[in-house]
């Protein structure tokens, strides 16, 4: 099947695939077998997969243009692909289609007051150093922030 993100490299090869529905993660004297429906839900129930495309079709000229930079890749990270400097991540698509970018928890301030942008909310809290951005805010705000998010993550990164 042909790449339809050309120009992007493929993500770096990380842990296995997940089990296929209604197989446990672990031996089977070790794992709590889910009902097939209920993997099934998780994985696809929460994707909106429109908002998702009309998300990359903004996020991928950006990451081909940051994946010609020296250290810069694409990685995984929550269940999606990012832009990752020296193997850490700073800017990726959130199934809903927002952008999520890594900046200095002082910044992720700056953004929420001024609107526009929410902290990233992962299991019911905010996540100190991570915003996320709606595909409203454009194209041009995007740009803006995946270059400060890489510059700050650059910089913290080893």
């Amino acid at each position: 099947a042909e790449d339809p993100r050309p120009g992007i490299p493929p993500p770096a090869p990380e842990s296995p695939p997940l089990p296929a529905p209604g197989q446990p993660s672990r031996a089977p004297a070790e794992a709590a077998p889910l009902a097939s429906a209920t993997i099934a839900r998780y994985r696809v129930g929460m994707v909106d997969r429109d908002a998702m495309a009309r998300g990359r079709e903004v996020f991928d000229p950006i990451a081909e243009q940051h994946c010609r930079l020296p250290g810069i890749d694409i990685g995984r990270m929550f269940g999606t692909e990012g832009l990752r400097v020296r193997e850490k991540v700073y800017a990726f698509v959130v199934h809903n289609g927002s952008l999520v970018v890594k900046l200095p928890e002082r910044r992720i301030g700056e953004l929420v007051a001024a609107g526009g942008a929410g902290p990233m909310i992962m299991r019911g809290r905010p996540m100190r150093e991570w915003a996320e951005v709606p595909l409203d805010t454009g194209t041009d705000r995007w740009q803006r922030l995946i270059d400060e998010a890489r510059a700050f993550v650059d910089e913290i990164t080893p």
